[in-house]
């Protein structure tokens, strides 16, 4: 959200930083292909099979002058970036995306995912209670995170196919988080008829708020489904 650099700007001992929470090959690629995909001297920096990633035909434009105006704000009043990333995992990314902006200063201080957890809540979620119950590396993990909502078609078709695959996993199901959740009524997504009694112990749908970064350091967790 750069407004709040734009909002620092303002104050004459500041200084403001963009966090990026995706990884510096992402970014770089991003950039690249904004570029015509030139050639490094390193070699090919990225697989030949890659598929072009292109945001505008799933963004609404609405979304696209908000992201434009925010890209303006940050190469304005950002002195650099911050990378949810470490050298020992992206040091040939980082060192070229430093040289797309020379002007800026770019830091690695990743990952931020804890490592450990602590046994302040009084009560662990469900969902990790059943897993403690499962064989190692056999659980699927799906979720389509905070900011996408699917259609009762696709529920129903993901739901099918998980049926059928005879593969433990635990289903996130639920609709994006509203903007304004006091002009927006949510809605309870639909399982065909019977899912749930059907899946019995083989999986889990969770609908409320699931704890993402435990399950996946979860040691039955074998694959992940995400957006």
């Amino acid at each position: 959200m750069a407004f709040a650099a734009h909002e620092a700007s303002f104050v004459s001992n500041a200084e403001a930083y963009c966090f990026i929470p995706c990884s510096a090959f992402t970014v770089l690629h991003f950039i690249w292909e904004s570029m015509g995909k030139p050639a490094y001297e390193e070699g090919s920096l990225f697989p030949e099979e890659l598929p072009r990633i292109s945001l505008d035909a799933s963004l609404s434009e609405r979304f696209l002058k908000f992201s434009n105006q925010n890209t303006q704000w940050s190469n304005l009043y950002c002195a650099g970036n911050i990378y949810n990333t470490c050298n020992v995992i992206e040091a040939k990314y980082i060192d070229l995306l430093a040289q797309t902006q020379p002007s800026k200063k770019y830091w690695a201080i990743g990952p931020f995912n804890p490592v450990t957890f602590g046994s302040g809540t009084p009560r662990r979620h469900r969902c990790l209670e059943w897993l403690d119950k499962q064989p190692p590396s056999s659980v699927i993990y799906v979720s389509f995170g905070t900011m996408t909502s699917i259609s009762d078609d696709q529920i129903a078709e993901l739901s099918i196919g998980l049926e059928r695959s005879e593969q433990r996993f635990v289903w996130v199901l639920r609709d994006a988080d509203l903007g304004d959740i006091y002009t927006q009524e949510g809605r309870k997504a639909q399982l065909p008829d019977g899912f749930e009694e059907r899946i019995g112990g083989v999986g889990m749908v969770v609908r409320d708020w699931a704890p993402q970064v435990q399950i996946l350091a979860h040691e039955p967790i074998h694959q992940l489904v995400d957006s």
